[in-house]
């Protein structure tokens, strides 16, 4: 919980730019307080951009989903599934990264979820290492958000705004 504590307090604080990626984001009360929290930021004039992996986010919802976009969430599916065509297991993004502000970032083990929260009974002995980080290493991990982000197929002007918002300059 106190990662969880960490990374919102992060989020509410942005001022210019949250880039959150994550293999999973639940439908539930962890990912719902932090769908709501983007939102919020968002409509207060924060650029707000979100990677979340098609099939580990499966469950998400289409109205969770929608509730992002329309209050101006920048929110990109990695690797949609196409079916018949599935794309199994090999091909999927489990990175879990969170940059607010170029400042501060959160990387590591944890999904947006109960089960990563502590909040789910079934798994009590559940654990998962998450970090924070600031100095250089945000840079690197904004980097390779912009990185996914072009995968995803965002405009040049998306990637651009996600870039600065990272520190990251726009030669390296």
């Amino acid at each position: 919980p106190k990662t969880f504590t960490r990374m919102k307090e992060a989020l509410r604080n942005a001022k210019r730019g949250i880039l959150l990626e994550s293999y999973i984001i639940k439908n539930d009360r962890t990912g719902r307080e932090i769908r709501d929290i983007l939102i919020e930021r968002a409509r207060n004039g924060v650029f707000v951009c979100v990677i979340y992996d098609a099939v580990g986010s499966w469950q998400m919802g289409k109205r969770f989903l929608r509730s992002l976009r329309e209050s101006g969430v920048h929110a990109y599916a990695f690797l949609p599934v196409a079916f018949p065509m599935f794309r199994g297991a090999k091909y999927r993004n489990h990175r879990k990264i969170l940059v607010g502000d170029g400042e501060t970032a959160f990387m590591g083990g944890m999904n947006i979820g109960d089960e990563y929260a502590g909040l789910d009974s079934r798994y009590t002995i559940w654990r998962d290492t998450h970090m924070e980080l600031r100095g250089q290493a945000v840079g690197v991990l904004g980097g390779m958000f912009c990185t996914d982000l072009a995968v995803c197929g965002a405009s040049s002007d998306v990637i651009s705004h996600a870039r600065s918002c990272a520190g990251v300059s726009d030669e390296g």
